[in-house]
């Protein structure tokens, strides 16, 4: 996987590349001149202890903060995600390439065989990455080599020894011992301990900030502020790392159950459900919706819902 930096992703996008884009996707006439006029003459402004510099207009970017502003540049880079061979996957400026390959676990595999795979997946790797910078030099868009890392994820014994080579840019890139990916931690070895317990560390020290301020809040105020703050940062993509170890997950619990102690109202904790069952009902919920089509979902899980299916009939 190559998690890629774009430099100044939203101040980057080219408005007339944006524009024809916009036209290129079919939308209206109107609605194509009201973008322009919102993208267009646009200035910027220092201020300083009160000084102002002169205004300078810009040709590119599109306004940060703004609601309509991520959706224009998912347009801008939309393009991209089908140039390569392999799959892009992006999450506004996030954009990661991802190549996978796997074997039966029945069938002997030998070592020329892995070998041979993995040199494809190099050879694949570097080609799409060539398409993406030369999609960057079209678009006046700067892909940062230095920053943009890639990762290697395998159970084989020997993956840590494999050496890597993916260039970009006429860059080496660094090869990462996880990726940080949408706020989860991805690990080399495909386990999520690192990303549990990283989640776990950060939502004991904000309970130990609310500890802190218990004295002006009320055990209610207390219970709402944890299931807002606390536990709703516990269960960020947790339909995607519940099956973690036991171990692991028991960080977790352990947080909940010093929120209780720390709400001291038995009537009002009663209504915490157990971490564990929440993840169960989450992660149910959201394959139900995928697989009555309620929800889009990748072209991955799309291809595993569509084997379950036929399966079932």
């Amino acid at each position: 996987m190559v998690a890629l930096d774009i430099s100044k992703a939203f101040d980057r996008v080219w408005h007339k590349a944006l524009l024809s884009k916009c036209h290129s996707i079919g939308l209206g006439e109107k609605f194509c001149l009201w973008i322009e006029n919102f993208l267009l003459n646009r200035s910027i402004q220092v201020l300083v202890d009160g000084y102002t510099s002169d205004l300078f207009l810009i040709n590119s970017g599109v306004p940060q903060g703004c609601v309509l502003s991520t959706t224009l540049f998912i347009i801008f880079i939309n393009d991209l995600l089908s140039l390569t061979r392999n799959s892009i996957h992006s999450y506004a400026d996030d954009s990661t390439l991802t190549y996978s390959y796997g074997f039966d676990k029945l069938s002997q595999v030998s070592s020329q065989a892995v070998s041979s795979y993995r040199a494809d997946m190099i050879s694949s790797i570097n080609n799409d990455l060539q398409k993406i910078s030369d999609w960057g030099t079209s678009n006046r868009v700067k892909f940062n080599a230095t920053k943009t890392q890639c990762c290697l994820f395998s159970r084989k014994l020997d993956a840590p020894a494999f050496d890597l080579q993916i260039n970009f840019q006429n860059e080496i890139l660094e090869r990462a011992s996880n990726l940080n990916i949408t706020g989860s931690i991805l690990s080399t070895k495909l386990q999520w301990d690192e990303h549990i317990i990283n989640i776990a560390n950060k939502a004991a020290k904000m309970l130990g900030f609310l500890r802190r301020c218990k004295a002006y809040f009320s055990s209610k105020d207390l219970l709402t502020l944890y299931k807002s703050y606390i536990r709703s940062k516990m269960e960020h993509n947790s339909h995607i790392w519940a099956g973690a170890s036991g171990t692991a997950l028991k960080y977790l619990d352990s947080v909940q159950s010093r929120a209780i102690r720390l709400i001291n109202d038995e009537f009002l904790t009663s209504t915490l459900s157990p971490l564990n069952h929440r993840r169960n009902i989450g992660a149910l919920s959201l394959f139900y919706k995928y697989f009555v089509g309620f929800d889009a979902c990748s072209t991955e899980m799309n291809k595993f819902l569509f084997k379950i299916k036929t399966m079932k009939k």
